[in-house]
């Protein structure tokens, strides 16, 4: 009861109440900078269309490559060549020896198509149109296993969580992986790079700024809450239980301005969910 009462003073101290309204506001706005930073990123990721960046180097660099940061997926392959320029080679489980998935944007006018790989030449008389990526051709399973194995290298096709980041990544591929680098990155639509990068600089800052006046506020309110702890003492509570009381307070309003801000931002989250199809 005695404790409810303490916790009811504080809250109602004027110095405690600016102390919430700055350290919540900071929240908010870390929040809702980091959403928006998010928000631009996933929109970004959308204008391109089917990107990858692709790196013939050592079969074993496989999980190398996976582990590397901003790395979202990594499709192993192998290098050839059709009729006019170098490409991808998968596989998909469903094809026969003689048939071959060639990107649906070229023109359907061959009965056949020649692939050169590891130096020899492949005829698939049975081709089908409906391949999605740029430059890459998919064969039957059994016929890629063997022509992999066949070659100390292979290709790898890798997709990021934040394609804004893809210079960046690719010296860090260079420099970490090495290997005959190469990319597909076709635009649909403007591009944010330079907003995502700016919002990420800004973020940075305004955490720096809310590590500085949550620090400052706890050490101001420790001071602020002197007086009254000498009072409570005085009452009968023991130094150790007023170190305890002062925990309480700091963790108090950190709740308190923490919730705010979490309740703010989730509705903040469903708005731009709602109004931009996220």
């Amino acid at each position: 009861m005695i404790k409810m009462l303490i916790f009811k003073s504080f809250l109602k101290s004027k110095i405690t109440r600016i102390y919430l309204i700055c350290l919540t506001f900071l929240l908010i706005g870390v929040s809702v900078l980091k959403i928006s930073e998010h928000y631009y990123i996933l929109r970004n990721n959308r204008t391109y269309i089917n990107p990858y960046i692709e790196v013939k180097t050592g079969k074993s660099m496989e999980e190398k490559i996976k582990k590397l940061k901003g790395v979202d997926k990594v499709n192993i392959g192998v290098s050839g060549a059709d009729k006019n320029s170098s490409v991808y080679i998968t596989y998909d489980e469903n094809l026969k020896k003689n048939e071959v998935i060639a990107p649906a944007w070229m023109q359907e006018n061959e009965e056949k198509v020649s692939l050169t790989i590891n130096g020899e030449e492949y005829i698939f008389d049975e081709v089908k149109y409906e391949g999605e990526e740029l430059y890459a051709y998919a064969i039957n399973k059994e016929l890629y296993d063997d022509l992999l194995e066949e070659s100390d290298e292979a290709t790898f096709r890798i997709t990021l969580k934040d394609w804004s980041e893809r210079d960046e990544f690719t010296e860090v591929l260079d420099k970490k992986i090495g290997g005959l680098i190469s990319g597909g990155l076709s635009k649909a639509g403007p591009d944010y790079t330079f907003l995502i990068k700016a919002l990420k600089k800004i973020n940075v800052g305004a955490l720096l700024i809310l590590i500085v006046v949550l620090i400052a506020s706890i050490v101001n309110l420790i001071k602020d809450e002197e007086l009254n702890n000498k009072i409570y003492y005085y009452l009968g509570y023991k130094k150790s239980q007023l170190k305890i009381l002062n925990i309480e307070k700091i963790g108090l309003i950190l709740t308190i301005a923490i919730g705010l801000a979490l309740l703010v931002s989730v509705i903040f989250i469903v708005y731009m969910k709602t109004k931009y199809n996220l």
